[in-house]
């Protein structure tokens, strides 16, 4: 058997075991057809406060860009995503910071699904320093990447 008939076998063989990676990788990839399934703050608190600043998370498949609404008003947009590092799952995340004191809706919209989570929120501790809220790219769904408009 000559050199160049091994090292021409070597490579068949490496991209026939990359092809089957690939397979089984796409096979097993997690699609975006999913449902919002939960909404939650990441840190619940007795009391919200205007002016300070909250985590909202929203669970779903991977890959599924979630709308984040605050009585209607586009908070911004996240997508849940799959670590294969640590094989798990990671919720959409966006920060909140209430503008006004009363009751908030809030609403996570996937496209195909929504999720509310209700809170009252009251007036700002006195001489306390607001947050300010973060440009979190508007709430298009066309795009898994923010575009800063909504």
């Amino acid at each position: 058997m000559s050199t160049d008939t091994r090292h021409g076998r070597r490579i068949g063989c490496g991209i026939a075991g990359l092809a089957a990676t690939v397979a089984i990788g796409t096979g097993a990839a997690p699609t975006a057809s999913a449902a919002v399934t939960w909404v939650k703050f990441q840190t619940p608190a007795q009391t919200y406060y205007v002016g300070t600043d909250y985590r909202i998370q929203a669970g779903s498949d991977p890959k599924s860009m979630m709308a984040f609404y605050d009585n209607g008003q586009c908070i911004g947009k996240s997508a849940a995503h799959f670590n294969s590092i640590l094989g798990e799952n990671f919720p959409a995340v966006v920060e909140w910071v209430p503008a006004t004191a009363g009751h908030h809706v809030i609403t996570v919209d996937d496209g195909k699904s929504t999720q509310t989570l209700a809170v009252d929120v009251e007036a700002a501790l006195p001489g306390s320093t607001p947050a300010t809220p973060v440009s979190q790219g508007g709430c298009s769904l066309s795009s898994l990447f923010p575009t800063g408009s909504s």
